[in-house]
């Protein structure tokens, strides 16, 4: 979770304090600097750091406090830039994914008569969420990863905040306490270990710096949805399957094809549903979990071909201009 901690201390060592509370977060009174605080900082190395940092120490506070940090100004009227970002290789493993996916009713705008009010941009729909559903998947155990989690209201944002919130306090747990204690290794494995030259899971040369893990630890079709159907949240409760004609998508300017909307009324059918909400709950949960199966075969590929773990970027371009930089060999 992101968000934005002014630690109340009276000396110039803003930064630190607020790199203790990431690395020892607190649900209340998160901005007050306490004695574990003032303990848990001796954990920390900034020795040759003069305070306030300087954006030209950043790359030794990484390197001594093995940390990634990025830096971004604020312009004011949420105009946010970046003045620094870090450098950190993404080729690690990253053991907890939250996988999320909702659905908005689509509510149709009128089109105003004056010619005033009208734009080049056609206004045709607005979306409000009324529904999330999400999993957490555990990269290397199956039995860590979280159960699906669904909510379907008109306060879905508001809940769908909250419960991330709950799932990262879990998902903390659960990487404390599995996946950073201490390794138990057989005579066997250790005997194993000592003539392997490369990594299990990434290939790489293990070399003389090697580690006994360098902590990696160890439904088919998707179906359709009358989005244009559900403009009202109300709609949820309509019974029976709705036509084909309420498949009908203006975006794309076509009807849902008859094989799709044949497998639909199978599905309807086979579930014995009765309202439009059984099959929003089915759609959704099926949605979110297709999606975890398919990003995680995703991380898969690309961490055999490329070495790089797609969790840690936020666009498709960002991973693709890394994978070429390290295909390539060369640094900007």
């Amino acid at each position: 979770m992101c968000g934005l901690i002014n630690m109340k201390n009276d000396d110039d060592m803003c930064f630190m304090w607020c790199h203790v509370r990431h690395l020892n977060p607190r649900a209340r009174m998160a901005t007050t600097i306490t004695k574990k605080d003032r303990e848990f900082e001796m954990n920390l190395d900034y020795e040759g750091i003069d305070f306030p940092v300087k954006i030209s120490d950043m790359d030794k506070i990484e390197r001594k406090n093995s940390i990634n940090i990025s830096v971004f100004g604020y312009k004011g009227k949420k105009q946010f830039y970046p003045i620094r970002i870090s450098k950190a290789k993404y080729n690690e493993h990253m053991e907890l994914t939250l996988l999320v996916d909702g659905e908005v009713p689509e509510e149709r705008k009128e089109k105003s008569e004056n010619p005033e009010d009208q734009s080049s941009t056609d206004l045709y729909q607005t979306h409000k969420a009324c529904s999330f559903g999400l999993k957490t998947v555990c990269h290397y155990d199956d039995k860590h990863s979280g159960e699906y989690k669904s909510y379907v209201g008109s306060d879905a944002a508001l809940v769908f905040l909250k419960t991330v919130v709950k799932e990262s306090f879990r998902c903390r747990n659960v990487t404390d306490k599995i996946f950073r204690k201490k390794m138990v290794i057989t005579p066997k494995e250790e005997a194993e270990f000592l003539v392997t030259r490369n990594c299990h899971i990434c290939g790489n040369d293990l070399c003389e710096d090697r580690v006994r893990d360098h902590d990696h630890v160890t439904v088919t079709q998707k179906g359709v949805f009358p989005y244009e159907f559900l403009d009202d949240i109300s709609k949820l409760n309509t019974e029976g399957l709705p036509s084909r004609e309420e498949f009908y998508s203006s975006l794309y300017e076509s009807k849902v094809k008859e094989e799709d909307y044949l497998r639909a009324k199978k599905v309807w059918t086979h579930f014995k549903m009765k309202t439009m909400r059984d099959y929003h709950d089915l759609y959704l949960e099926t949605d979110v979990l297709l999606l975890a199966d398919v990003f995680e075969n995703f991380r898969r590929t690309c961490l055999e071909s490329y070495e790089l773990d797609p969790a840690h970027y936020v666009s498709a371009p960002s991973l693709s201009w890394d994978a070429f930089l390290k295909k390539s060999g060369e640094e900007i």
